[in-house]
């Protein structure tokens, strides 16, 4: 994966963390649209968690994130805090 993609999905990542604690699952708040609640009938996730699933998986498979951390945390290891430090 090239750097700007790396790039790219950690600034996703970002983003949907702030929706995420800034959430309050109501369509119109915390900068949700309406289609980031739909959900596809071929999944059981809305959209933005879909997103959000698909950006840690990338930071997982970088090394940015750890693959083996409890379900629901979403721990940063030494390669992403230098990613981060690097790129801010």
């Amino acid at each position: 994966m090239k750097k700007s993609e790396v790039n790219e999905a950690f600034e996703i990542l970002l983003e949907e963390i702030e929706l995420v604690f800034d959430m309050t699952s109501k369509e119109g708040e915390a900068g949700f649209k309406s289609q980031d609640f739909h959900i596809p009938s071929n999944s059981k996730q809305r959209r933005w968690e879909n997103t959000a699933q698909w950006a840690r998986n990338t930071m997982v498979n970088e090394g940015l994130l750890s693959a083996d951390s409890p379900r629901g945390i979403w721990e940063i290891t030494k390669k992403g805090r230098d990613f981060y430090n690097q790129n801010k």
